[in-house]
C-alpha cells in the first residue's frame, strides 16, 4: 500500500479520536470486500485489510448503497 494511503488512514484515525459523532463519505478507491468490485485488477488483500482496520478503528459503519451496484455502468453515470 502506498505511503499516501497509510497517511490517510492514520489521519482519519487521528480525526476520530474524541469525536462524538461524525460522518465521512467519498470514493476511497478501495473496497471492503471483493464483491464490491467489478472488473480490473483485484486490490491486494493487505490494502483491503488496512482499509477495513481503519474503518473499524474509527468506529465507522458502511451504510451501504441501494441503487446500481457501481457508479459507472454501461458508459453512463
Amino acid at each position: 500500500m502506498s505511503v499516501e494511503r497509510r497517511d490517510l488512514w492514520d489521519a482519519l484515525r487521528a480525526i476520530s479520536v474524541g469525536a462524538s459523532l461524525w460522518i465521512m463519505s467519498g470514493d476511497f478507491n478501495i473496497v471492503l470486500s471483493l464483491e464490491e468490485r467489478s472488473g480490473g485488477a483485484a486490490p491486494s488483500s493487505v490494502a483491503m485489510s488496512d482499509f477495513h482496520d481503519a474503518i473499524a478503528d474509527c468506529a465507522l459503519v458502511d451504510v451501504g448503497y441501494t441503487r446500481r451496484p457501481y457508479t459507472w455502468y454501461s458508459r453512463q453515470l
